[in-house]
């Protein structure tokens, strides 16, 4: 017995627009920490926070921290995404009903965003961040071949 398909017309290279222009042009407001904690929802989700905290930063600030080493986390708020533009709602409903595909998406657009380094590799960082490193230098040298590095494995 196979699983039925369900047809959709979402053109995902138009989704990456979207998620494209929100990561780039979105920069967060800064919240009450305490009204947050005041808004926490520990209902019947079993200890499920409903807000999560946003920096007054741009993601791209944000991406720039990732790429030096400094952060190691890029979170994203559907709240926000509602919040950039109010079409694109329609967006984070979709991203509620799809969201392994959206990760993925998500995933492929930082990864074409994701600035390099400013900081460089020194002896104090971890041995991941070495290997990292080490595999960013091999794709360079080797550009367009068929046995460079998927992005997947140049992430933290």
């Amino acid at each position: 017995m196979s699983l039925s398909t369900h047809e959709t017309s979402i053109s995902f290279e138009d989704e990456k627009g979207a998620i494209t222009d929100f990561l780039s042009k979105f920069k967060g407001q800064e919240k009450d920490l305490a009204q947050d904690f005041a808004n926490i929802n520990l209902g019947a989700g079993g200890g499920r926070v409903e807000n999560v905290l946003s920096n007054a930063q741009t993601n791209l600030d944000l991406q720039q921290k990732i790429a030096n080493r400094d952060q190691q986390l890029l979170s994203i708020d559907l709240e926000d995404i509602y919040t950039h533009e109010n079409t694109l709602s329609e967006l984070v409903s979709r991203i509620r009903n799809n969201t392994r595909r959206y990760v993925l998406l998500f995933s492929e657009v930082v990864d074409k965003l994701m600035p390099l380094p400013t900081k460089d590799i020194s002896e104090k960082d971890e041995v991941i961040d070495v290997i990292l490193h080490q595999r960013r230098e091999r794709n360079e040298q080797i550009e367009g071949s068929a046995s460079r590095f998927p992005n997947h494995l140049l992430r933290r």
